[in-house]
């Protein structure tokens, strides 16, 4: 029973997950008129340098912290 109730688990996390990657790309859509795999690389573009910035900010704030 477990095993069945973490893949259950597993398989809801990666259909929400695909399920708001859509709506992102439909968004972007939208709002510029791209085609659909042209939408889905800039989002992909927009998603990794917000968490590249992300990642910054906390490495200076890390930084920070220590003195």
């Amino acid at each position: 029973m477990p095993k069945i109730a973490t893949l259950d688990k597993t398989l809801i996390k990666k259909s929400r997950e695909k399920n708001l990657a859509n709506k992102a790309i439909s968004y972007i859509q939208r709002k510029t008129n791209l085609s659909y795999n042209n939408a889905k690389i800039l989002k992909d573009i927009l998603s990794k340098e917000y968490f590249r910035k992300i990642r910054s900010k906390n490495k200076v704030f890390a930084k920070f912290m220590k003195r």
